[in-house]
């Protein structure tokens, strides 16, 4: 029932996110209120009952610096309050629930194919039941690492899942996903000593191979790779000060966007760049300057942006403790910051519940094996 359950909270996210602000912060304390408003006390429960509190006091120095409190701060402050209260909730659940959520899963997303290829052929890109292809994809890269790293099916429907889902990946072309699994194969087949010399050869020569394949398929990435060219100082710089960022790829448009935005950030008051210039107003529908017209692609930009410096620096010690709770699995580390680099995943419901329910899974299963 626990993992209909939060596959339901997906489906929700996926189409109409707006409803979790109510349904996460009901349904946790409930959940709480049945054991007796007991929370466990470990690392991982300490890590996301901190975090809200940070979150709050950093809103509170805001409001006194700025003499204002946007609605905006308030909708965001209350986002990090739903992440924290749902990371909360399932650290209560058991771990088979966890691991019914990512069958439930990677069967729905096999299930989905069809309109995958649909979207493909018709819109360019497959997003299937969410609204940005990439949301899908960063959701399908945890499966994919699910399921090889904890094998919950029978061989032969793991492997047909496993191959599924990499052949959906392709049709959302979204870069970031490509790059986390050729950063995951690198890490695992090179740098460590849990594969043999052979199966590393044999790995890296299927990766070559494979490559020109995701090239064929993501015209997207092969544009990132034409416009290395252009990251050249001499270059970059006269367009950030006249902000010409267009024209040059997706990658480009980036490095000049984050760039202006810093460099413009440096101007505000000593007491912002300290504490930023407000939660969530670096948020779709929320930017403080003319030339910025979306997001900036960049949660390291975005926290720095809201949280100043200090918070800036309280977000990679909170990286550093999740990266500690989970005994320094680099595999989930790079799962969580390739997106944070290339695209705005601290928005993102889908993904947020998901990386939490493999956070818990693992943190249970480390335990586990200790007892």
């Amino acid at each position: 029932m626990n993992a209909l359950f939060l596959i339901l909270l997906l489906l929700i996210s996926a189409q109409y996110h707006q409803a979790l602000y109510f349904i996460i912060p009901a349904i946790s304390a409930f959940f709480l209120f049945n054991r007796k408003l007991k929370i466990p006390l470990n690392n991982y429960s300490k890590i996301f009952v901190s975090l809200p509190l940070v979150v709050i006091i950093f809103l509170i120095l805001q409001v006194i610096i700025n003499k204002d409190l946007p609605f905006f701060s308030i909708k965001g402050t209350f986002r990090y309050i739903v992440y924290s209260s749902f990371a909360i909730m399932v650290i209560g659940f058991d771990k088979k629930s966890i691991e019914k959520y990512f069958k439930y899963l990677s069967i729905l997303l096999f299930i989905l194919t069809p309109l995958a290829i649909y979207q493909y052929k018709t819109l360019g890109r497959c997003q299937g039941i969410f609204s940005h292809a990439n949301h899908l994809a960063y959701i399908q890269v945890i499966c994919i690492y699910f399921l090889i790293a904890y094998r919950p099916f029978q061989k032969t429907f793991r492997m047909l899942c496993l191959g599924v889902l990499l052949f959906t990946l392709l049709l959302t072309k979204t870069s970031g996903a490509f790059i986390i699994l050729f950063l995951l194969a690198g890490y695992n087949f090179i740098l460590t000593n849990k594969v043999s010399f052979k199966k590393k050869i044999a790995i890296t020569i299927t990766l070559l191979l494979t490559f020109p394949l995701f090239l064929i398929y993501s015209d997207k990435l092969l544009s990132q790779i034409d416009t290395l060219q252009y990251l050249d100082k001499k270059f970059i710089l006269p367009r950030v000060k006249d902000y010409r960022a267009g024209g040059y790829g997706s990658l480009i448009w980036r490095i000049i966007y984050w760039t202006k935005i810093v460099f413009v950030f440096f101007e505000e008051s000593l007491s912002t760049i300290l504490f930023g210039k407000g939660i969530d107003s670096l948020t779709k529908g929320n930017m403080p300057y003319q030339f910025m017209t979306k997001d900036p692609h960049n949660d390291f930009i975005k926290v720095f942006f809201e949280f100043g410096l200090i918070g800036l620096l309280m977000f990679f010690n909170f990286l550093k403790n999740i990266f500690l709770m989970l005994k320094k699995n680099v595999n989930l580390i790079i799962i969580l910051l390739v997106p944070l680099v290339f695209d705005n995943i601290i928005v993102n419901f889908s993904f947020v519940l998901t990386i939490l329910l493999i956070f818990a899974y693992e943190f249970k299963s480390f335990h586990t094996k200790n007892n």
